[in-house]
């Protein structure tokens, strides 16, 4: 089932090949083994900051198809568990499986039991690109990536913007400019709601 949205939104936008973030905030990568599979694959560090707030993302799996149908999954986004301790060195682990082989650094597939273990025990929401090769999702209350944490508001969500294989210039230019505002528009948002949530915000903004 796909996320509705929420009122207040902030993007964040990743590729396959280690570009990911949101406006003014470029995400940390890693190729490190995933535990929950064991294969090694393009790792996005998203910051927990600060850690005493209990921010975190709910995990589980989000599914890719190429084609409105669902016929055909071309990517496997994992928000996984947690690395590092302390107020400067605490990340989640996003894992980006994809199923091209183009070189990228998410060019990392799960064995067909792997993923019908996924598909029937597992947190799991399925999404479709469009034409230009970019899925959009928006968790909604315990779905995979939905933002929780002490006295968020809860109306306040993530989107997620998916590009599949390296972006083209202009589709990645293009996402990256138009989420200038939103964010902005987020951030003094969240300022006014409660006194460290936008911690994690300033940072994006």
């Amino acid at each position: 089932m796909q996320g509705s949205a929420n009122a207040a939104l902030l993007s964040w936008g990743f590729d396959e090949n280690g570009n990911g973030g949101a406006p003014g905030l470029s995400l940390s990568h890693q190729e490190a083994p995933d535990s929950n599979t064991g294969i090694t694959t393009l790792d996005y560090l998203w910051p927990l900051n600060p850690p005493a707030a209990g921010y975190t993302l709910a995990q589980g799996w989000v599914a890719i198809y190429e084609d409105g149908a669902q016929s055909h999954l071309s990517d496997l986004i994992h928000f996984g568990g947690f690395v590092g301790s302390g107020q400067n060195n605490s990340f989640q682990q996003i894992f980006y499986y994809s199923s091209h082989n183009n070189g990228s650094l998410a060019d990392h597939w799960l064995t067909t039991p792997q993923i019908d273990a996924i598909f029937t025990g597992s947190s799991l929401v399925k999404i479709s690109q469009n034409s230009a090769g970019v899925a959009t999702y928006t968790p909604v209350d315990a779905q995979p990536g939905y933002f929780t944490g002490q006295n968020v508001p809860s109306d306040f969500g993530y989107t997620y913007t998916f590009v599949s294989s390296v972006p083209e210039p202009g589709v990645y230019g293009a996402f990256a400019g138009g989420l200038g505002l939103l964010c902005l528009g987020s951030c003094r948002w969240w300022r006014g709601r409660q006194k460290y949530g936008c911690s994690i915000l300033r940072a994006a903004c």
